[in-house]
């Protein structure tokens, strides 16, 4: 009993640095370049985040105009962040129909998305034979499951909360931001307004990628890997 309880916890690192160091998304699905743009897009992103940040609270504190430099900033460098996050998506997807041919009927072109599913059935099956190769035992993936399950969800949550507040909170502050900008000219006013919330829609959704990337990865991974766990179980028993 003994061993079978040590063997079982070493197994789950082994398992975590398997699948996200091994198998990690840049070294399973990204080629160089596709790389370098997802570093530019991010760059792009976190310079449109400090400019919508800076120009919020200067707008708060401040009863002059908001310089034109920062609404030009942060749009453009947005729109740089999410063609050049496009572009290794579209680099990524030659890249795995050049080395898993094999995993083309997974293969999508949806916009602005990575083959997460070509990712997905990949660790699933080297993590299968990797289990296979170390002895271990199906009838003790449950364990596992429920491990990584409870693990991921209770610190997930937890981390959330003041990011959904923030959230909340973003769009009054937005509007407020851009009608300070624009109040000068009511017809520009009435475009911009729908304009700027699909930008803060957009922006938000990349910023809240690039914060699970950053602060919620450890989480993320564990409910990935039960998942993972979870398909292997249908796999024949080793």
């Amino acid at each position: 009993m003994y061993k079978h309880s040590v063997q079982n916890i070493l197994m789950r690192s082994k398992i975590y640095d398997y699948c996200f160091k091994t198998l990690s998304l840049r070294n399973t699905i990204f080629s160089t370049s596709a790389r370098y743009f997802e570093i530019i897009s991010l760059v792009s992103i976190t310079t449109s985040l400090i400019m919508y940040i800076y120009g919020a609270t200067k707008s708060f504190i401040s009863d002059e105009e908001i310089p034109s430099y920062i609404p030009i900033i942060l749009i453009s460098s947005f729109f740089l962040g999410l063609g050049s996050h496009q572009i290794s998506v579209l680099l990524s997807r030659r890249f795995l129909k050049k080395n898993y041919p094999e995993y083309k009927p997974l293969m999508n072109n949806k916009l602005f998305r990575y083959n997460g599913e070509v990712l997905f059935a990949i660790r699933c099956d080297k993590l299968y034979l990797f289990l296979k190769n170390n002895k271990f035992h199906s009838k003790d993936l449950d364990s596992l499951i429920h491990y990584y399950t409870d693990y991921g969800d209770s610190i997930k949550k937890r981390r959330w909360t003041p990011i959904a507040i923030f959230t909340t909170l973003a769009f009054p502050i937005w509007n407020a931001t851009v009608s300070k900008f624009f109040y000068s000219d009511e017809i520009i006013f009435i475009f911009i307004i729908p304009l700027s919330i699909l930008l803060l829609v957009l922006l938000i959704w990349n910023t809240r990628n690039m914060i699970e990337q950053l602060f919620f990865t450890k989480e993320t991974n564990n409910l990935e890997i039960a998942k993972i766990l979870k398909t292997i179980k249908s796999f024949p028993e080793f």
